[in-house]
Parts: C-alpha cells; sequence; structure tokens
C-alpha cells in the first residue's frame, strides 16, 4: 500500500528527513516561510513528539509570504529569523508549496562571507540608488533607480546588470560609489562587501559615447535641480526596487526617491554629507561626544552600543591620546590584525571632534562583518551580543602580551580564597594585558559540590559584564482587544492575568469575567498585518502567544444551528503607476460576524454595515441618506463599500480560486448568500472623491482601555539587587549541564553557586530580558529599577580590597530596548563626561535629555562607573602567603601598577 502523501504523518516524515539531511552549500537556494505559518504546520503534522497531545489542530492553510514584504520584493525591515520567518531548502519549500500552494516566492542564496569564507544564508540583500551619467554631463540627482543586489555578487556583475537594464554595452560602461564621504572608482573584480558598498549606498553608473571617447575626467559631479536651490525630491514606496538578484516580475521603477543628499547646498559636488556624516551646515561649536551615528540599516543595535562605549570615560581617552597605536597586536591569532582597534579608534576621533552632529560608521560596519560574519548584512542584532564580540575583539587587537605562555592549572583543594583567587588572576594577566581588561574586568568565584560525594571545586573566573536574569512571575498579563460585533461598539483592551501553563480556553473564560461577555460567544484571534492569522483554540498553550502577537476576541452573540462565522478583511484600493492597475491593501482591523441561517447579501452588508459605521462620516458636513432597517436599525441607501468573496488567507479569490482575481463581487441584493469553503469576505472600501462617504482611519485605530489594562510599569517590584541576588543564588544544575565529579569519576547534578570577588573600574550589567525555550521566544518588558547614583555592592563582594574600599558606582549610560522579538529599536542615553549632561542618542539625533528620561522599562545594558578608582594597566603580582591571605587587603584582581593609560575626570 502506497502512503498518503497529503497524510500529516508523510508530510512530517518527508519534510524532517529533507532538514536533517540539507546543510548549506555555497550557491544553493533556500526559501523564506512565515514562521506563525511554519508552526502551524508543524502542529497540524505533529513535528515534534511532545505536540501528540493537541487533539485537532488548525490546518495551516496557504502559505501567505506577503507579510513578508514591503512591495512586491522587498522584505520588511526588522524580520527576525525563527520568529518573523524560517527558512527551508528548495526540496522542502517545493513539497510544501505543492500540497498548500500560495506564495510569493521568496528565495535567497548560500553566500560566503568574512575573511573566513564562511557559509551565510543571505536574507537581506543590498539596495542600491544608481544614478546615471553619459559623458561630461552633470549627474541628475532625480533620476535614480533602485536595485536589491546580493553584497557577493561582483562590482563587474552588477555593472553588467545596470547596463542591460538601461540599454548600454558594458564596455563603455564604469561604476562609481560613495565610500567613506569620498566617490571612488569600483574595481570590477571586487565583489559588493569588498568594494564596501553598504545598504542604500548611491552608485553612479558612468557611461562613454563610443569605444574611442575617453571618460570623463575626475568623480561625478551633481548639477543643481531648479534655480532656488532645492532639489526636486519624491516618495516612492518599496514596490519601486527591482531585484537583480533573481528575475524581474514587471515591477516598477522609482524615478527618484528621499534624496539623503538634497539637504547639501546647491552645486555641491560629492555626496559626502550623508555618509561621511558631516552636517552641510555645521561651523563648529557642537559638545564633544554629542554626535550621532547613521544607520545603516538594522544598525540601530550597533549604534546603541558604540554610543555606551564612546562614552566610556577611560577607555575614549585611551583612543583619542591614539595609545592604541602603539599597543596593536598585528599577529595575534585570536584578534583581527589590529583592524577593528584602529577603526574604532578612527570613529571615536570623528565622534568626540566636535565638527559633526552626526558621523556614518560606514567603515567601521564593514570591517565588523569582515571579521565577524555573524554581523555582516543589514539584518537587526542583539546590542549586548555586539557589545560582548567587541570588547573582546578589541582586546586581542590590544593585548599587550604578543607570546602567550602556557599556564598550568593547580589543584586549589583546601587553600584560603585570597591565594586561589591571586594565583587564578595572575594566570590569566600572563596571557591577557589591555585597556579592556585595565577597564572592565573582574573576579567570580565559582564553588561546585558533589551531592553524593560532597566534594568541592573552587575557581575564580574573570567577567567583561555580569547578565543578570530577572525573577520571573508565575503569572502572565495578555493584552487583549475585545470588538463586540453584534453591537458595533468601540473595541475595549484588556489585560488578562493567567498562569503562564494555562491553555487558551482558560484565558478566554478569564476574558469573560472581566468583560461581562458569554465565553461561549468570544473567538479569540491572532491579527497580523490587518488579516486575522490564525484562530487559538482553547487547547493550546498561553505560551503561542509572542510578546509582540495581536490577540484579538470578537464577541458574535449565540450561534445558531446551520449560522454563518464570517471573516471580514478591510482593503482600500491602490492604483498601481506603472501597470496602471488597481490593487487592494489590507488594513485596519478584521472583524468576525454571525450570518444566521438563510442569510442573504445584504444581510451580510447589514452585519458588515453594524460594525463599521461608528467609522463613517458624510463630507463636508452633509447628511447621510438613510433607509429604515430592520429591526430598527438604519442602513444607508447605498453602502460606502463593496464586498467580495476572499479565502481566509486573504490572498486568493474565495469563490474562483484565483490569485488574480481580486474577489468575485458580492452585491447587496436579497439572493441567498454563496458560502463558500473558507467563509471570509473582503470589505472594500470605495475610494474617497467629493460627495462620497469616507472613513475615518483615526477611529480605526481608537480603542477604550479597561482598568485591568492601566498596569504602571513601574510597579514590577523588580530591582537591579533583586536581579544580583538572582544570579547569585545556588541553583541545582540540569542534567544536560551536569558537572563531572573527579572523585566519584561521573556526572553530577551538582549545586552550583557564584560569587562576586573583586569588582573593575567599569560596571556593564546585562539584564537578561530575552528567554529562549525550545517552545517559545519571549522578551520581558517588565521594568527593573536602578540606581543612577551610589550602587553600593559592598555587602556582596568578598575580596579584601574590596571589603576595605566598598565598591560605589555611578551610572553613565544605558543601552535601551524598546518594542518586541520581532521590530525592536535600540537606542541609548549617555553622561558626556565633559559638561556631566545626560543626553539620548537616537540613531542620527543626539539631543540633551532629563533625569526622568535615564530610567525606562527599556533599559537593556546599564553602564556604571566606580567612584574612586582610576584605570590603570594591570599586570601580574606577588601572591599572598597562606599567613597573610586572611588579613591581606591586596585584592588579586585590582593589584596593578600606575601607567599611562590611567585617567582624571578632566582628560575626556
Amino acid at each position: 500500500m502506497v502512503d498518503d502523501p497529503t497524510a500529516p504523518e508523510v508530510q512530517r516524515q518527508k519534510v524532517k528527513t529533507i532538514l536533517e539531511n540539507t546543510s548549506l552549500k555555497e550557491d544553493d537556494t533556500w526559501y523564506l516561510l512565515p514562521y506563525k505559518w511554519w508552526i502551524q504546520w508543524k502542529n497540524y503534522v505533529h513535528y515534534d513528539d511532545d505536540d501528540t497531545n493537541m487533539q485537532n489542530p488548525a490546518h495551516p492553510g496557504p502559505i501567505n509570504n506577503a507579510d513578508l514584504l514591503e512591495g512586491e520584493t522587498r522584505l520588511k525591515n526588522d524580520l527576525i529569523d525563527g520568529s518573523d520567518y524560517y527558512m527551508v531548502p528548495a526540496s522542502a519549500w517545493n513539497f510544501l508549496l505543492n500540497r498548500y500552494s500560495g506564495g510569493p516566492e521568496i528565495q535567497r542564496k548560500v553566500i560566503k562571507v568574512g575573511n573566513g569564507n564562511q557559509l551565510q544564508l543571505e536574507v537581506y540583500l543590498l539596495t542600491l540608488h544608481v544614478y546615471k551619467k553619459t559623458g561630461q554631463s552633470m549627474v541628475s540627482r532625480t533620476d535614480v533607480i533602485s536595485f536589491m543586489v546580493s553584497k557577493a555578487a561582483t562590482v563587474k556583475y552588477l555593472k553588467n546588470k545596470l547596463s542591460q537594464h538601461l540599454s548600454l554595452a558594458p564596455h563603455n560602461c564604469r561604476l562609481w560609489g560613495e565610500i567613506d564621504g569620498q566617490m571612488r572608482l569600483l574595481t570590477e573584480t571586487e565583489s559588493l562587501e569588498d568594494a564596501r558598498l553598504v545598504d542604500e549606498n548611491a552608485v553612479v553608473l558612468e557611461s562613454r559615447q563610443a569605444n574611442n571617447v575617453s571618460f570623463a575626467d575626475g568623480p561625478p559631479q551633481f548639477r543643481p535641480e531648479n534655480d532656488n536651490g532645492i532639489h526636486a525630491s519624491t516618495s516612492t514606496t518599496a514596490a519601486d526596487v527591482r531585484d537583480l538578484s533573481g528575475p524581474v516580475h514587471g515591477y516598477a521603477t522609482r524615478s527618484s526617491y528621499n534624496n539623503p543628499y538634497a539637504a547639501s547646498a546647491a552645486g555641491t559636488s560629492t555626496m559626502g554629507s550623508y555618509y561621511s556624516g558631516a552636517s552641510s551646515n555645521n561651523t563648529g561649536g557642537l559638545e564633544k561626544g554629542v554626535c550621532g551615528l547613521s544607520n545603516l540599516g538594522n544598525t540601530c543595535f550597533m549604534n546603541s552600543a558604540l554610543q555606551c562605549l564612546s562614552n566610556t570615560q577611560a577607555l575614549t581617552q585611551y583612543f583619542l591620546a591614539d595609545r592604541h597605536r602603539g599597543e596593536l597586536n598585528t599577529t595575534n591569532p585570536l584578534g583581527m590584525q589590529g583592524k577593528i582597534a584602529e577603526h574604532y579608534g578612527d570613529l571615536i576621533h570623528k565622534v568626540w571632534s566636535g565638527k559633526f552632529s552626526s558621523v556614518s560608521p560606514t567603515d567601521f560596519k564593514w570591517q565588523l562583518g569582515k571579521f565577524a560574519p555573524q554581523f555582516s548584512g543589514y539584518r537587526q542584532h542583539d546590542s549586548q551580543e555586539l557589545l560582548a564580540f567587541l570588547l573582546d575583539g578589541l582586546h586581542e587587537d590590544l593585548n599587550r602580551v604578543t607570546v602567550k605562555p602556557y599556564v598550568e592549572a593547580k589543584d586549589y583543594d583546601g587553600r584560603e580564597d585570597p591565594i586561589i583567587a591571586a594565583e587564578s588572576w595572575n594566570n590569566h594577566l600572563l596571557r591577557n594585558q589591555s585597556i579592556i581588561v585595565d577597564t572592565f574586568m573582574g573576579q567570580l568565584k565559582s564553588t561546585l559540590v558533589c551531592p553524593d560525594c560532597g566534594k568541592v571545586s573552587i575557581t575564580f573566573d574573570p567577567f567583561m559584564y555580569l547578565s543578570l536574569p530577572l525573577p520571573m512571575a508565575q503569572e502572565r498579563s495578555v493584552p487583549i482587544i475585545l470588538c463586540n460585533t453584534v453591537t458595533g461598539e468601540m473595541p475595549v483592551k484588556y489585560a488578562v492575568n493567567v498562569s503562564k501553563r494555562a491553555k487558551i480556553g482558560e484565558m478566554r473564560q478569564a476574558l469573560a469575567v472581566i468583560s461581562g461577555m458569554k465565553a461561549e460567544e468570544i473567538i479569540l484571534t491572532d491579527v497580523c498585518f490587518g488579516k486575522v492569522y490564525s484562530f487559538l483554540d482553547d487547547t493550546q498553550a498561553v505560551s503561542v502567544i509572542r510578546p509582540n502577537d495581536i490577540t484579538v476576541g470578537f464577541c458574535v452573540g449565540p450561534r445558531a444551528e446551520g449560522s454563518t462565522l464570517l471573516q471580514v478583511t478591510q482593503r482600500r484600493p491602490e492604483r498601481n503607476s506603472y501597470s496602471k492597475s488597481t490593487n487592494y491593501s489590507t488594513f485596519g482591523m478584521p472583524f468576525l460576524v454571525t450570518l444566521p441561517p438563510g442569510g442573504t447579501n445584504v444581510d451580510v452588508y447589514r452585519k458588515i454595515w453594524t460594525v463599521v459605521k461608528r467609522l463613517v462620516s458624510p463630507q463636508n458636513g452633509q447628511s447621510m441618506d438613510v433607509d429604515a432597517g430592520e429591526a430598527g436599525d438604519n442602513y444607508p441607501d447605498t453602502f460606502p463599500f463593496q464586498v467580495r468573496h476572499l479565502d481566509r488567507s486573504s490572498i486568493r479569490c474565495g469563490k474562483c480560486n484565483s490569485y488574480s482575481c481580486p474577489g468575485c463581487p458580492v452585491d447587496p441584493d436579497d439572493a441567498l448568500f454563496n458560502k463558500m469553503r473558507d467563509s471570509a469576505v473582503s470589505l472594500d472600501w470605495h475610494a474617497i472623491a467629493p460627495g462620497e462617504r469616507v472613513f475615518d482611519e483615526q477611529l480605526q485605530k481608537e480603542t477604550i482601555t479597561h482598568p485591568s489594562a492601566k498596569g504602571d510599569d513601574s510597579s514590577s517590584g523588580l530591582s537591579v539587587r533583586s536581579c544580583l541576588e538572582l544570579f547569585l543564588t545556588k541553583e541545582k544544575l540540569s542534567p544536560d549541564d551536569a558537572w563531572y565529579c573527579p572523585q566519584c569519576k561521573v556526572f553530577r547534578e551538582a549545586t552550583k553557586k557564584f560569587d562576586l570577588w573583586a569588582m573593575p573600574p567599569v560596571l556593564v550589567i546585562h539584564l537578561k530580558r530575552f528567554q529562549y525555550n525550545r517552545w517559545s521566544r519571549d522578551k520581558i518588558d517588565a521594568f527593573v529599577d536602578f540606581p543612577v547614583t551610589s550602587l553600593d555592592l559592598s555587602e556582596y563582594v568578598m575580596s579584601p580590597e574590596d571589603k576595605a574600599n566598598p565598591p560605589i558606582y555611578d551610572l553613565f549610560a544605558v543601552s535601551n530596548h524598546s518594542g518586541g522579538l520581532g521590530g525592536g529599536h535600540y537606542t541609548a542615553v549617555a553622561k558626556n563626561s565633559i559638561d556631566s549632561e545626560w543626553y539620548s542618542f537616537n540613531d542620527s539625533s543626539a539631543y540633551g535629555t532629563s533625569d526622568t528620561a535615564i530610567k525606562s522599562a527599556s533599559a537593556y545594558v546599564l553602564f556604571y562607573k566606580k567612584r574612586g578608582q582610576e584605570v590603570v594597566s594591570r599586570v601580574p603580582s606577588a601572591i599572598p602567603t597562606a599567613s597573610s591571605a586572611g588579613s591581606s587587603s591586596s585584592s588579586s584582581s585590582s593589584s596593578s601598577s600606575t601607567s599611562s593609560t590611567s585617567t582624571s575626570s578632566s582628560d575626556v
């Protein structure tokens, strides 16, 4: 008997086999799937063994990748792998597409990145803005076309593709790129990455009239576009960007875009004001260090971390004095040939020059991606991960130990802590000495105890930052918008508190209690991009709702036998200037209505009208003509919208099943409503014109906030101290992390405890807001209180010196993360070491801020400076003897000799 290829168990086995036997190979093609669809499919086929307890998992429906795109080709910004999308190899994509249909296809290639030729799926392509220059003519700022292309493509490939598109002979063309504020002729054999082109880079394609005609002398120059010196610029959409990485399906090209160079003075010959960061009208007098960093495409995470490091006084003074140039370690196999330190120093010089209101970290970003392929491209990353890599990279690039000696670990059994700590610290310093060690390095004591034999193992380990867990509550507050589609009243936003282990059914019951509605009349859904993405089943766990999800409940009234639950998606017409056709885009809030048995087409209109009539207002104060409807309701004589059949995925007609059909119309007549398989329709608002009824778009977004949803973030009760105490709490290791006991000779689930031994001059505290497990990815948005001044850690430290000289810290910088996993944004606040004022840094913007803006629920990484301790070079020192260890006031990790790296508050 042949297995049914549509059976869930057959699908599960087929896709599992593909994924388990497919690895990344250069130039292979992979495909993006919506992550929510992928999870629904996994539930449907019981992909994970533990999922088999789900009784009747929902069919995932067609694949709908449209929600991942801006326009027709370009991915939306800030999409996250494993949260917004999932990638599968071509064979898995073809298998799933054949069974579920859908689209559009979003394919990406495997490329080699960085010096190590590491393989990586290039999810985000480069968007380049291409200008055309012919002969001796100047370049027009408004004649620009935008293209997407792989950063692994060569300059020659790009030139040939552009020449083909513009009907030019490739041998009569050459390419210029704007690099670090200067126009540079691009070498054809270089990749676009090696040519240092970045996202949104401007490129000039220069052509000559014939083979025997020379190219113009010098780089391209731009001409002013009109007499008053204001350069023409119009906005465009992402649909206007052509994709050079694959076939172009007739998408429009842009005639102009929001030109970043339009603000420069008329007649300026280069495009440097945007990419070099120099303000075109800056005449000096800016506060040093108060300088923004341009966003190069999802690089806010990098900008936030850089601003915090830039305001680390001792480190910045070190680079401004060019001390790094004498300590570059270009031969360290663990380093990056000194390049990261060199280019970081160049960036710090610009930021602290007082000449620019903002600069672009283009060169630094390029070097970063070259040595750390995980940060290449333009995907969003974690500011703390970037910070950890950068501190480690700067240390290795500036390590004063050029030949690292072999250090043998000794048995520490029975010896006193100060001796063990000093010996461990000296061993560390024999191999690691740098400005990073001098500034950021502290020491932790780690104690492991075997539960069987009682063996105690004590180690002392260096740390550059503390990653503190946040105490987790056992309950979760889920925001839910409840829409009563029976009465059409304004939606109400609730916050429902349930156990983290609760099921959706329990949450629905709790919502019914606080709203006064009947639980059996409430349907819970996940709404995404103006569509009902999925229905939440009572048997599902509450954990399927992610922090950024929009959970919407619909009170649809009692449902008699034979009634129809109708899913309604709002759309508005948009004219495609290229094809002259009309497209429909979803917006606003979708909703559900109940159609009684035997309902007619006009009943559908009237049910919809009940929900949306509050959004409609007459033009110019004209009264709305209405006819008396049934049950005393008032209905307009002509409705301001058209209803069409859709399937529930909202990507094809629900009647004729065509993807090209916008939906077969439903006329408001007395004919019985033709129930399609999915019972879904679109509400297509008529185009706005004088005399027609229009909807108030602002009302689409308005809700009434229930008292349950008016919680104060600051009431969480969390603080840095409570997080630190949780970090220092003794814990039992899990079976996966079991410790090998040298006495029992087997792995044991030992108890483990951290203690703070010695504290660094600059303490970096990372609040672990992002939680990951097998089932979910979550962000804890709770407010964590932290002191701006006088963080006293004396009760937690154990070294004799820190006990004698209590470590008290003052805050000087914060890296903030706002939003959820699927599209957050990083900013920073920092205290300037010159004027002692606080400033806010939001990409290219830098401005003064009040003390009240320092603390927020967005705080992610905290930077503290220790009072009364200068940064000095740390070198190995004498080990205390057993007789003096107990009374010694010399801390192992604080032993140092003063050198030229010490700094005072007036240096920066």
